[in-house]
Parts: structure tokens; sequence; C-alpha cells
């Protein structure tokens, strides 16, 4: 229904009009009436541990970002409405976290220098750095 709502379909109408028209369909085109059973069988045959259908939406949220898409385009293209929902799929690594710190670092000793004389590099073994300025 949510889905619905956001694109201002009228499900019921919809119904009634294209009964017979399928949006997706299977490997004999007929509609598809569940994709839980050919989706572990996929992941079976290749090997991997079996996900849910759900797994793709954290995948391609993750994805945009390492991408560098802003988190706001990321929103707007998955139909979030709040952006802390958005951040519960999007799953960053350590070593991003740790780069974030470095260019705000870099950013700040060369386009602002004269503010903020920084003078340590974060490091990933390292705590977090004790800016001195």
């Amino acid at each position: 229904q949510k889905i619905a709502k956001d694109r201002n379909i009228d499900l019921k109408q919809l119904s009634v009009e294209q009964k017979e028209e399928a949006v997706f369909l299977g490997l004999h085109g007929k509609p598809l009436k569940g994709v839980r059973k050919p989706l572990a069988k996929t992941f079976r045959r290749a090997g991997v541990e079996p996900k849910d259908f759900h797994t793709f939406r954290h995948f391609w949220t993750t994805e945009m970002f390492n991408a560098g898409v802003n988190v706001k385009t990321i929103q707007k293209i998955g139909r979030w409405t709040d952006l802390q929902t958005m951040l519960r799929y999007c799953h960053t690594q350590k070593s991003q976290e740790n780069e974030a710190v470095n260019r705000l670092q870099t950013h700040l000793e060369t386009e602002s220098s004269q503010a903020l004389p920084l003078k340590k590099e974060y490091k990933p073994a390292q705590k977090l750095p004790k800016w001195q300025i």
C-alpha cells in the first residue's frame, strides 16, 4: 500500500482495468506467484548462502552510496520518506569511515588552513585524533 500511496496509484482500479496483465513473468511466461523459492534456488546453485529478496535493497543502497551518489538522491530514488530509514539500508565499511575523516582533514588543511592549521593525520589503527590547533 505504501508504494501505491507514494505514487498515487489506485490499486483497486488498476486491478480491475489490468486484471490480465502481469508485471513480472516467470521462466515459462506465467505471472510470478512468489520469488522466495526461485531466489533461494538461484543462491544455492551459485554456492551462496540464501538471502531474502529484501537483501537486494540493502545491496543497491550500499552500492549507490559507494559509487558516490548523494544520500538525498538515493533517498529519492529509493522512495524513502525519511532519511534515517534509508540509512538503515546503507552499510559502510571501516575504511570508508577512516577515509571520510582524512578527507575532512585534507579539506580543512587546504581550503581553511589559516583558520584551522591541523597537524595530525588519522590512521585506521589509532583512535580518533586529538586535533592540534
